[in-house]
């Protein structure tokens, strides 16, 4: 009975070091992945009547834009609501490409949100050039990236100010 214990306790003892030191190896390993700080700027303009829109980037490092989300705050005064879905959805099969997705959400009777977010990690840009959904000026110096400054200059030119937090 003795032997049994001792060799129940061995046993255990070696599976628990042996996770001690594992969990020590991963703990080593993920301290040498440098994670890269994703940093955010907004951009809004009022478009009058209640309207409006505002831009959402997110940034690594100095000029890479790794996501883009606008939201537009539109009147819909003489359209019905299953016409606005049905030209959303109309526009999302026209424009389908991995990292765009395009949605809808009605505020109030008169008020609704178009909401666009594309993730520029998953986008084709040359598919996304072609489709007119991306313009290559916005594209960084190696055209592999999206240049944050160049859309900044961009979307400053389209009236949108950046809001100060």
């Amino acid at each position: 009975m003795k032997n049994i214990i001792k060799i129940f306790i061995l046993f255990f003892s070696v599976v628990f070091i042996s996770g001690c030191s594992n969990n020590a190896t991963n703990s080593n390993n993920s301290n040498t992945v440098q994670k890269i700080e994703q940093k955010t700027k907004i951009y809004t303009r009022d478009l009058g009547n209640g309207n409006g829109m505002e831009v959402i980037l997110v940034y690594e490092g100095e000029d890479k834009l790794v996501r883009h989300q606008a939201n537009r705050v539109l009147s819909y005064e003489g359209y019905s609501k299953n016409e606005i879905q049905s030209n959303i959805e109309n526009e999302k099969k026209k424009n389908a490409l991995d990292g765009v997705d395009l949605s809808v959400e009605f505020v109030d009777d008169k008020k609704f949100i178009r909401k666009v977010v594309v993730d520029y990690t998953k986008l084709d840009l040359q598919k996304a050039i072609d489709k007119g959904l991306l313009k290559d000026f916005v594209l960084s110096d190696d055209k592999k990236t999206v240049s944050l400054k160049r859309t900044e200059e961009y979307i400053k030119d389209q009236g949108l100010k950046e809001k100060v937090s």
